[in-house]
């Protein structure tokens, strides 16, 4: 007895089947990306922070001062008041503590452009210098001294941005995905935004981040307080 022949597949079944999954993919994957860069976000900006501060307490420890503004100028010790340059100071940390590079020096050529999360163009400060860390992310510091804030800035306070590690890969960097700003204070703590006492202007919702209209101040707050982790 002659059992009856099973059938395959027909072709415009393997077709449709293949499809279904390519469709399944096209809608998945950006997802499984976008959540894979999202983690990496929080404990690199946790990670630039310590790595700054750290570099900050040992150039105190080296110099046998108390605060990294003592560091800066010797003279100024106990007088109120006292200020430093800023991108002289990383140079310094960069050279002895942070084993960053100097990446380039006042121009834009090096940095791709910066977008807002509304994709409007961001302008970032003029004359900035870029130290570069060894697992490629950098910090973006422009020629502020603390004291005598540029205009727009905190008076305690100057402003800094954290750059993502594949920077120079990208052809724009977007303010709160790539690009992150942060306020470097006398005594050499980096500090989230509202912490600097800068306006939360824009909710840093998952509503916003979707419609994306948010402007990268907020976002970095939010993942500061959420324990350095991106929960969107």
């Amino acid at each position: 007895m002659f059992q009856k022949k099973r059938e395959g597949f027909t072709l415009a079944e393997v077709l449709i089947t293949l499809a279904i999954i390519g469709v399944v993919a096209a809608l998945t994957t950006p997802a499984i990306i976008r959540n894979s860069q999202n983690a990496k976000i929080g404990p690199q900006l946790s990670k630039i922070v310590t790595t700054f501060e750290n570099a900050a307490q040992m150039a105190g420890v080296e110099q046998e001062k108390h605060y990294f503004k003592d560091v800066i100028n010797p003279d100024l010790i106990g007088q109120d008041g006292a200020v430093f340059n800023l991108q002289s100071q990383v140079e310094y940390l960069g050279k002895k503590f942070m084993r960053a590079s100097l990446y380039a020096f006042d121009t834009g050529e090096a940095l791709p452009p910066v977008v807002g999360m509304n994709f409007e163009d961001y302008e970032l400060p003029e004359n900035y210098q870029i130290f570069l860390f060894t697992d490629k992310s950098a910090l973006l510091v422009p020629n502020c001294t603390v004291g005598q804030a540029l205009e727009g800035q905190l008076e305690d306070s100057c402003e800094v941005y954290a750059i993502m590690p594949g920077f120079a890969n990208r052809t724009r960097l977007i303010l709160g995905r790539d690009i992150f700003p942060l306020y470097v204070t006398r005594n050499g703590d980096l500090i989230t935004p509202k912490e600097a006492g800068k306006p939360e202007d824009v909710e840093c919702s998952d509503e916003n981040i979707t419609a994306k209209a948010i402007d990268g101040y907020t976002c970095v707050n939010r993942i500061a307080e959420n324990g350095w982790k991106a929960d969107w």
